[in-house]
């Protein structure tokens, strides 16, 4: 396949995130002057704030994930589902990813883990389905990769925004025209013992953002027994 999956590397948690927060928080510079005659300056610089984030543990799902403090995290009981949300700036107007993740990890599925790529094909198909779509583009197709613990399935699909609501909360483009798609990415961590989570990545404007939101991915750990 000639598209790249668009993990960051596997040590790049942490930097995606000192990324980001180094783009909200610049570096302040303070001159100190110590003598007039000698006529030397010290500067000190107070580097900016370390990024922060907490583990968000989900037993009831069968996963932990880290979330940037500064993301809201909606837990939907109702549906089973975790949505994980940041924003650039004060709201959806200036950019923002939305990345879910289905609960229901611990269920063994032995049919998705004996043939992932086949397993994404279906979801792919499910998700034209869902939208009423003659067809789906595939931005880049069905494919797995050894992450951690993790088998990973992984395809990127375009979803038109004709296709979602202005005012849904998968729209992360905030808009609905004919020239415009939401980027969905699909991910199906398999942990070599028939449990799968399910993870879709919605891409906004931001591109800071959505590496947050890859960083994220892939700080996905499974809980179950």
């Amino acid at each position: 396949m000639t598209n790249q999956l668009r993990f960051p590397p596997s040590d790049h948690t942490r930097k995606a995130l000192l990324y980001y927060w180094s783009e909200k928080r610049s570096m302040r510079i303070q001159p100190l002057v110590m003598g007039v005659i000698l006529g030397l300056a010290l500067v000190s610089c107070t580097p900016p704030p370390a990024a922060t984030s907490s583990v968000g543990e989900f037993p009831t799902y069968g996963f932990t994930v880290d979330v940037p403090d500064d993301w809201t995290v909606e837990d939907d009981k109702r549906s089973g589902a975790v949505a994980i949300q940041g924003y650039v700036g004060g709201g959806s107007e200036d950019g923002s990813a939305l990345l879910v993740i289905w609960g229901g990890a611990c269920i063994p599925s032995k049919v998705k883990a004996s043939d992932p790529e086949a397993a994404m094909l279906e979801d792919i198909d499910r998700i034209q389905r869902l939208y009423g779509l003659d067809t789906i583009n595939v931005l880049q197709e069905p494919h797995t990769l050894v992450q951690d613990e993790f088998l990973v399935a992984h395809a990127t699909v375009e979803v038109p925004t004709l296709a979602l609501s202005e005012l849904s909360k998968l729209n992360q483009m905030h808009t609905r025209d004919a020239n415009t798609v939401q980027v969905v990415d699909i991910y199906h961590l398999h942990d070599g013992f028939d449990h799968i989570i399910l993870a879709y990545l919605y891409r906004g404007g931001s591109e800071a953002l959505n590496q947050i939101a890859d960083a994220i991915v892939l700080s996905l750990s499974s809980t179950c027994q």
